[in-house]
């Protein structure tokens, strides 16, 4: 599973663009989920640059620290 996300996340990029550290936010309600995933990202070399457990709290984030990527639920308890 984790080289299947690694791969998703590869060719998302555009072609021929650097190898170079990609910033996630992780928009997760449930914590232990959260956690995971950040432990995740982080094994797979991508830093985490926050984490939102609800719909504000994502947009404020990624307005301020412009993520590459952002994987997020999108069940959240807000709706």
């Amino acid at each position: 599973a984790k080289k299947r996300f690694k791969a998703l996340v590869d060719s998302a990029l555009p072609e021929g663009s650097p190898q170079i550290v990609q910033r996630a936010l992780i928009v997760e309600d449930e914590p232990l989920i959260a956690i995971d995933l950040e432990a995740t990202v982080r094994t797979l070399g991508f830093e985490v640059c926050g984490t939102a457990s609800n719909p504000r709290a994502a947009v404020e984030l990624a307005t301020s620290r412009q993520p590459d990527f952002i994987l997020m639920d999108v069940y959240l308890d807000e709706g």
